[in-house]
């Protein structure tokens, strides 16, 4: 497969993934309003779809469309990033995802309220590291001339930070599938959509796992006659890990719901 081959392949692949995501959180009750993400410094995408920076944290109803000034000036209304309304170059290399918001009563504490406890949670990892590690970050941020108080900018410094954050998320949303396996309700389910979604963003966390927990999702929806989202977290686990087996029973929704 050639260059421009294999890029198509994996556009096509992350713009279908992005309409999945799409799917998923219009479906789900619990959620009420979306939130677009830009990743493209962090990630090193500084001159594709730059325009999209200002996007980053934009908040509105899920049903409403985000407003977007295109490359060429012109404004555009997609639903999610990737959206197969945006013209091309808005769409190739775009690094930007769609974050589902549940509601605040789920809850008890507003989304601003809820960010913040993550965050103050990724810094009390940073500083729970032990001495070596810390004193191996120092060397390298003063190797590559960065302040002591800088951030190294490296994707790998994420993971190293972020990644048990990502894996106790798993966690928590297999503690809460228990419960839903053995009573279906909507406010346990809008809990566990949330935390996949999060774990869904961030860097490091296995993609076997999170397959695993979103076909356990999946199987919790079919069991209970919601046959469309258990199509759709079916289909979003074959996405992130291929030998699952999942195929037939997606083959049996697909015909059942008239689905794909």
């Amino acid at each position: 497969m050639d260059v421009d081959k294999k890029r198509e392949s994996v556009n096509e692949q992350l713009q279908n993934s992005a309409k999945t995501g799409y799917d998923l959180l219009m479906q789900s009750e619990s959620i009420h309003r979306k939130e677009w993400r830009y990743t493209g410094d962090k990630n090193n995408f500084s001159e594709h779809c730059r325009n999209h920076a200002s996007m980053d944290g934009v908040v509105i109803p899920k049903a409403d469309s985000f407003e977007l000034i295109g490359l060429d000036g012109k404004k555009y209304y997609p639903k999610f990033p990737r959206d197969p309304i945006l013209p091309e170059e808005e769409r190739i290399s775009c690094v930007c995802f769609l974050q589902g918001i549940t509601s605040d009563s789920m809850f008890g504490m507003t989304y601003e309220e809820r960010k913040h406890r993550t965050q103050q949670y990724i810094n009390d990892l940073a500083d729970e590291r032990p001495d070596w590690e810390k004193e191996l970050d120092a060397k390298n941020r003063a190797k590559a001339g960065i302040e002591p108080e800088g951030m190294l900018p490296t994707r790998t410094r994420e993971m190293q930070i972020r990644a048990p954050e990502g894996y106790k998320l798993l966690e928590e949303a297999n503690l809460r599938l228990d419960k839903l396996e053995r009573n279906f309700r909507k406010d346990v389910e809008g809990s566990i959509v949330e935390a996949l979604a999060a774990v869904k963003m961030i860097p490091g966390v296995s993609t076997y796992q999170q397959a695993i927990t979103l076909k356990r999702l999946a199987d919790c929806y079919y069991a209970n006659e919601h046959y469309h989202e258990a199509l759709d977290y079916y289909t979003a686990a074959h996405l992130l890990y291929d030998k699952l087996p999942v195929k037939r029973r997606i083959e049996e929704l697909t015909i059942m719901t008239g689905g794909l």
